[in-house]
């Protein structure tokens, strides 16, 4: 018999962001038991969001996906969740040589304190560049993409499945990556990057059960509030010399 689960949308917590719903879909997808149906009745744009994060996730064949007409209830939706996250299609595979993805946040337009946390300053970013490069590292910076939530160095205007090879190819290859805490992050720790995750926060998140600061210490993956810490950081979670 098939498991029926309906996912509504909700103003009391429901995260559509590219990686609240990385969060939400590793968290079905490793607690199914049995052959089970998620409906999704969300707004077109979040339906198009979760249908993005599928493609990126190695498929549980115990789970289907349907899209149904945007449907609202005043319920409360279970948080994010704390959790070992399920294996990206395209995993971890570094090339040999010693360089360090980046892809952090140089202004936000939300003016959440969330987001503003998030942020870096060209000066900051261009020293961690520097101090980066005098360690031996090689550095690629993610491009942002145009009309997305946020600014980072450089932004390029590709449509999603182009963005979406150029992000799984230079995590795929890195070291490791240093990333503003947000949706590549997320995809970097699918993917079983080493990961350090960038931000300041100390309050906690709506929708969020936990700390952020222990949501992100894992063995691959660690916060990160001051980035001249960064190869500290690195030796812990990557193992080089």
């Amino acid at each position: 018999m098939m498991k029926i689960i309906n996912k509504y949308w909700t103003h009391k917590g429901f995260g559509s962001g590219f990686g609240d719903i990385i969060n939400h879909l590793s968290y079905e997808y490793n607690q199914v038991k049995e052959p089970t149906t998620i409906k999704w009745y969300l707004q077109p744009r979040t339906h198009r969001q979760i249908q993005r994060v599928i493609n990126f996730l190695k498929p549980n064949p115990l789970i289907n996906h349907e899209f149904g007409e945007y449907i609202q209830k005043e319920i409360t939706p279970y948080s994010q969740q704390s959790h070992e996250y399920w294996p990206a299609k395209v995993l971890h595979n570094p090339c040999g040589e010693k360089f360090c993805a980046i892809w952090l946040y140089i202004k936000h337009f939300s003016l959440s304190p969330h987001h503003q946390d998030k942020i870096v300053s060209r000066f900051d970013l261009h020293r961690l560049r520097k101090d980066l490069k005098e360690k031996g590292y090689k550095v690629v910076l993610i491009p942002g993409l145009k009309n997305s939530g946020g600014e980072t160095l450089y932004s390029v205007d590709y449509d999603f499945e182009q963005y979406g090879y150029l992000i799984q190819t230079i995590l795929k290859n890195c070291s490791f990556s240093i990333c503003s805490e947000g949706g590549i992050a997320h995809l970097s720790r699918l993917m079983k990057v080493p990961t350090i995750c960038y931000f300041n926060q100390t309050m906690p998140w709506k929708g969020h059960d936990f700390d952020l600061r222990d949501f992100w210490t894992g063995g691959s993956y660690r916060p990160c509030n001051d980035l001249t810490q960064f190869n500290q950081i690195a030796q812990e979670i990557c193992y080089m010399n």
